[in-house]
Parts: C-alpha cells; structure tokens; sequence
C-alpha cells in the first residue's frame, strides 16, 4: 500500500488539472502496476486492483509509507533490547529528542534504519523451519 500511495501523490502532482474519474483510473493502474510488480509472482494472479481500495489515502496523504517504515524500526528497536536493560535504555532514548527517524535510530541504537535485519531474522526462521 505504501507503493500504491506515493505512486498516487507522484501521479496526482503530475497531473495537477486532473478530474476525479482520472484520479480513479489512475489509483487503479498504479494499484494493478503495484500488484503486478510485487504479488501476482507469488499468487499467480495477475492485474488485480485490491490494493486500490484504501481511497483514504487520498485525503490523508502520504501516511501509509508510515506503516513499513514503523515496523522496521520497532523491529530493530526490539532487536536491541533484548540485550539490554529496558527502563535505562527507554528513558536514553525517550530524551533524545524530535531528531529525523535515522538521526534518532543511530543515537537511540547505534544503527541505521535498515530492513536487513528483519530480513537477516525472516532467512534464520525459514531456515529452522526447513531443518
């Protein structure tokens, strides 16, 4: 959905004198390009629209990259607690400060935001599942 979204503001700024039936068949073709691109290798079903159903998206814009963006993060954050004491490092981190999310994510844990691990962990659990 994400792609889907900044497909959408991408096209929509594109198309500045755009009518809403445009704006429709445009959500669309982005969501079927999206579909395509992404999940039709998977399910072998190719052009479907469902990932243009969220019409929300138009009036509050650009929040859905918000969504993966958070889980990698939380995910990370997890990650580094595990090894860590929870309340020192809750409050270290809570008192950095309104930094942008990789700003505060190399104060807060040393690293970048990075989707690596949660792929380096999604690779390690296929792999136990296999043995």
């Amino acid at each position: 959905m994400a792609l889907v979204d900044i497909g959408v503001w991408h096209w929509m700024y594109d198309n500045p004198k755009a009518k809403p039936e445009d704006l429709r068949q445009a959500v669309i073709d982005i969501a079927k390009k999206v579909w395509n691109t992404y999940y039709a290798p998977i399910f072998g079903v190719k052009d479907s629209s469902i990932l243009a159903i969220y019409s929300h998206m138009i009036s509050n814009g650009l929040y859905l990259p918000d969504y993966p963006l958070g889980k990698i993060i939380a995910f990370q954050v997890e990650n580094y607690f595990k090894k860590r004491p929870l309340a020192k490092e809750m409050e270290r981190m809570c008192a950095i400060g309104n930094l942008t999310p990789d700003m505060w994510m190399r104060k807060a844990i040393g690293q970048s935001i990075s989707a690596q691990p949660m792929v380096h962990a999604t690779q390690k659990a296929i792999d136990s599942i296999k043995n």
